[in-house]
This record gives structure tokens, C-alpha cells and sequence, in this order.
């Protein structure tokens, strides 16, 4: 039972961020990508980072013990991004050959290594070598995991980070269930962007969730290998900025405008429709943007058409997305109406979704994870 007057009398505690906007002591921060695309040497940056007490690609570190349990790579392979990594004996990061090891099985043992270290930053590379025999897709499987290593961070006091691998898809933030997703503190992604010039060393490090704060805006880094010298750099970079100057997710605006309705709708039915995952976090940044502009309104059931929708204007109206045209034509294009292009009949997408499709949708969701 928690004292509610001892609680509102302790003044606020600031955020205890051992590496700024990532990584808290005591909150489980999960940082995800494809292989081959560097979270494992960003992970390693900021362990070393949090040693050095300075700053790793930008992001400012309290200085502090890292201790690394890396199951993918074996003492060998492990030596040689220590040395690619600048990292000396006496710098205060501790690998752990955690190969064999199990979540499930070896957990309690990971904490004493944690709290006989003294650890202030840990990581676990990565979930699905850590998590073998337990489907990434099955919440009754990743639920126990994900809560056991945010009370792991608790009881120590330690950040956190747990590496697990992204989807195939673009659109899939992290490839498992959605508990991953609802459990965690903080989760973030890293990877390239399509388009970008750079994007053999550049990297965008982007805030999918923080509970404990503001999301911090996205960020960019820049990993390198120096083949000559054997060394492998993580810094900050500058951004990468599409031809047009927009945000990528400006691209899928109209898009979510063009499912917005008079009646309310979840998050996850609007994703849905555009073919998305429900708990997509580009779709909810849309609708953010959408509603603070007045053109989507937040309801206690979902979103609906705000007032200043485009379609409150008329269809006639110069600043109509469809003012004078047909669906998908270019404005001052002349379009001849036929069986091809012509209204067609009404589908199920026109409609909502029934309860016991939402009942369908949420297991097939929960069976086959974010790629369903």
C-alpha cells in the first residue's frame, strides 16, 4: 500500500537519465532495428558513453559502470568490437558472454552479475537469442519477459536497454507482439531512411514511445567503419531532409484525412484501413497534427472530421483536395468519366468494422505479431 500523503508531499524528482532521452535508471528503454543496421554498436557507443561520463553521438551520459550481455556474437567476435571501439581495459564496461543464457531460466543469476557490478546501464543483446524457445508474437510469451526486465530495472536502479530485431515491413516499428510496445518505457528505433543519399553510414534514431517524458525529437547518427585502423565510430550526424523539406510522415496526411468520418474512430481501425499496424506511431502523429490544426477532432470513442476539414469546404472550393476532379486525378487534368473510373459499389471498407471483426482482427494480430 503506497502512503498518498507521503507521496504528494515529496517534491518531483528530475528524470535520472543516464543517457539523455534514451536510457533512465531504473525504466527499461527497448531499442530496435534491423540487423545490420548498428543498434548493436549505438548500444555499445552509449555503454561506453556512460564510462567515459561524455557524450555519445550527441547524447549527453552520466558516467557510470555499462555491462553488456551480448548472446549474438561469442568472446572472439566480442574482442573485436571492444578494439573496434576504442574500449580499454580499464574502462568500465563489462561484457557478459550470454550466449546460452535465457531469460527465462537465468534471470535471477543476470541480477546478481547487475548488482555485484554495480551496473548503472545494462544491455540485452538481443531479445529474440535471450527470449529462444518463447514466440515474439505471442503476448502470453513476451508478457512475463518484458514485465520481469522492467522490474529488473526497478529493483536495481539500472537503465535498462533490451536490442530486439525490427519487421521486414516499413511499417512495423519492431517485429512481436504489441505487448513489447505497451510494457516497455521507452522505445526507440534505428535505422536508415529511404531516399537518403547517406544512408550507408547515416541513421535516424527515432521516438516511437516515452512514458516518462516528452518524446524527445528524433535524432541522427553517423556509424563508420575504418577498415585500415580497425575502428568502427558512432556520432552525431546532421539530418537528412527529403527534396521537399517534409517530415516523412507529412506523406501520409491526406491519406489519413481521406479515412477520417463524421463518426468516431480508434487509432487502430484508421491505421487499419491505410494498411498499417494499430498501434502504428506515424498514424498517431498524423492525427496529432490533423487535430491541432482543427482539421481532425479527438473523441472519448476516437477521431472524427474536425471542422476545418477539407470536406466542410465545398467540393467547388480552390483549397478542396478534390475540388473539380475525380479521385486520383491532377487538378487541371480533364478526366473522362468511365466504367473504369466511375463510382464503384459500396465495400466493407466504407463501413466500420463490426465487434466481431475487431474480436477477428485483435487475434490474428496477437498470433502473427506486427507482419500479419
Amino acid at each position: 500500500m503506497l502512503d498518498v500523503a507521503a507521496l504528494l508531499a515529496a517534491p518531483d524528482e528530475p528524470i535520472p537519465w543516464r543517457c539523455e532521452g534514451i536510457a533512465a535508471d531504473g525504466y527499461l528503454t527497448v531499442l530496435a532495428g534491423r540487423g545490420g543496421e548498428g543498434k548493436s554498436w549505438m548500444a555499445l557507443a552509449l555503454a561506453c558513453g556512460v564510462a567515459r561520463g561524455r557524450p555519445a553521438a550527441g547524447i549527453r551520459c552520466e558516467q557510470g559502470v555499462a555491462l553488456i550481455f551480448d548472446a549474438e556474437n561469442g568472446p572472439k567476435l566480442i574482442a573485436r568490437r571492444l578494439r573496434a571501439a576504442q574500449v580499454s581495459a580499464d574502462l568500465a564496461v563489462q561484457p557478459v558472454d550470454a550466449g546460452g543464457l535465457r531469460f527465462s531460466h537465468d534471470l535471477d543469476w543476470m541480477r546478481e552479475v547487475i548488482e555485484r557490478e554495480g551496473a548503472s546501464l545494462v544491455v540485452f543483446d538481443s531479445l529474440r537469442v535471450l527470449s529462444t524457445g518463447a514466440k515474439e508474437s505471442d503476448a502470453d510469451e513476451m508478457e512475463p519477459i518484458i514485465t520481469r526486465l522492467k522490474q529488473l530495472a526497478r529493483d536495481t536502479g539500472a537503465a535498462v536497454v533490451l536490442i530486439p530485431h525490427r519487421g521486414k515491413s516499413e511499417l512495423n516499428d519492431y517485429r512481436g507482439s504489441s505487448v513489447i510496445l505497451d510494457q516497455t518505457d521507452m522505445l526507440f528505433t534505428l535505422g536508415r531512411v529511404p531516399g537518403d543519399p547517406d544512408g550507408r553510414h547515416r541513421r535516424k534514431l527515432t521516438t516511437i514511445k516515452c512514458r516518462i517524458d516528452e518524446e524527445p525529437e528524433p535524432r541522427w547518427v553517423r556509424i563508420e567503419a575504418d577498415r585500415a585502423r580497425g575502428l568502427v565510430t558512432v556520432d552525431e550526424a546532421d539530418p537528412y531532409e527529403s527534396e521537399d523539406g517534409g517530415r516523412p510522415r507529412d506523406g501520409l496526411r491526406q491519406q489519413v484525412l481521406d479515412q477520417l468520418t463524421a463518426t468516431p474512430q480508434p487509432q487502430a481501425r484508421i491505421a487499419a484501413g491505410l494498411g498499417r499496424d494499430k498501434s502504428d506511431q506515424t498514424v498517431r502523429r498524423v492525427l496529432r497534427d490533423l487535430g491541432a490544426e482543427g482539421l481532425a477532432e479527438r473523441r472519448d470513442d476516437g477521431w472524427a472530421k474536425g471542422g476545418g476539414h477539407p470536406d466542410h469546404l465545398g467540393s467547388d472550393h480552390p483549397d478542396h483536395p478534390h475540388g473539380n476532379m475525380l479521385p486520383g486525378a491532377e487538378r487541371g487534368a480533364v478526366t473522362e468519366l468511365t466504367p473504369d473510373n466511375g463510382p464503384g459499389p459500396s465495400t466493407a471498407a466504407d463501413r466500420p468494422a463490426t465487434a466481431e471483426e475487431d474480436a477477428e482482427i485483435d487475434r490474428l494480430r496477437e498470433k502473427f505479431g506486427g507482419e500479419w
